[in-house]
């Protein structure tokens, strides 16, 4: 799929934190070391444009329809989420170094594509552990403060140290696993979702950076992974997912063809199905849990 560049008019926020970042990782004295409060912090989002919120489901693999006048939930990447790093950039840490670990999206209603969107942020929680700095944030966006649509739970580490290697082993889930369906990304699709949300980290199309990182390679955004395999659940499924919580254990590397959706043949005790991403060695990228 080939992404109009034009759309990037409309991510100036994103883009404005992106190139901020980049030069405080190139010239660390930019960067301020003054003290912030971590205030919740309130404001007014104008939701993308129609042309946007187009492109963004088609390349998701989602189905128009589903959306006739409201907002994907997890589209708060594009809109939303330079808010929220508005916020975490006031954390003693460097965004440079920050990881993305998780997300959890509760659908809680709907939000319109034509009219502002309230949103909130606020840190829920930080530790400092083994050379990592763990924050817990809560952003939800709705009509007004009495009216929350969506509320979503992002989980970030920012590198501090050396983290001491442990052998830790990821919780054994009993479960049965059908495959649902599988997608595939192509080598320019990290450009493409960064047109899509701003997010334009060189990590995920540039070559030569990419290259020299621990990945060999580009990746895939983690909010990518994540709105793939929610739509394609709800195409395969045609069910509206409500609820779903999600931790990222490896990237997608660009290219990449038939990565596998997997979930359980049956709910649990909370009525949720088991989530695994895999790619076509088998290899878990992504595990969570979800409801419809």
């Amino acid at each position: 799929m080939k992404v109009d560049k034009s759309l990037l008019l409309q991510q100036k926020p994103m883009l404005k934190i992106v190139g901020k970042t980049f030069l405080q990782t190139i010239l660390p004295f930019l960067a301020s070391s003054k003290k912030h409060d971590l205030l919740p912090q309130e404001t007014l989002l104008n939701p993308p444009s129609k042309k946007l919120i187009e492109s963004y489901i088609t390349w998701s693999g989602g189905i128009a329809g589903n959306y006739e006048g409201i907002l994907p939930p997890h589209i708060f990447s594009q809109y939303a989420l330079p808010f929220g790093l508005s916020l975490l950039e006031k954390t003693p840490y460097k965004l440079a170094k920050v990881i993305n670990q998780g997300v959890d999206i509760k659908v809680l209603g709907e939000l319109k594509d034509n009219q502002p969107i309230f949103a909130r942020t606020e840190i829920v929680d930080i530790k400092e552990d083994n050379g990592r700095a763990r924050v817990h944030q809560k952003l939800v966006a709705g009509v007004d403060s009495s009216s929350i649509a969506l509320e979503v739970h992002l989980y970030t580490a920012f590198i501090i140290g050396k983290r001491e290697k442990k052998k830790t082993k990821r919780e054994e889930v009993e479960k049965n696993l059908i495959e649902v369906g599988e997608w595939s990304v192509a080598k320019n699709d990290g450009f493409n979702f960064g047109v899509l949300t701003g997010d334009l980290n060189p990590l995920h199309w540039v070559d030569v950076i990419a290259k020299a990182t621990p990945f060999k390679s580009t990746i895939l955004h983690g909010f990518g992974q994540l709105a793939k395999t929610y739509e394609l659940l709800q195409t395969k499924e045609g069910k509206m997912i409500s609820d779903i919580s999600i931790k990222f254990i490896k990237p997608v590397k660009l290219p990449n063809r038939g990565v596998k959706v997997l979930r359980s043949e049956s709910v649990d005790a909370n009525n949720r199905y088991h989530l695994e991403l895999q790619d076509q060695k088998g290899t878990t990228l992504m595990v969570g849990s979800f409801c419809y």
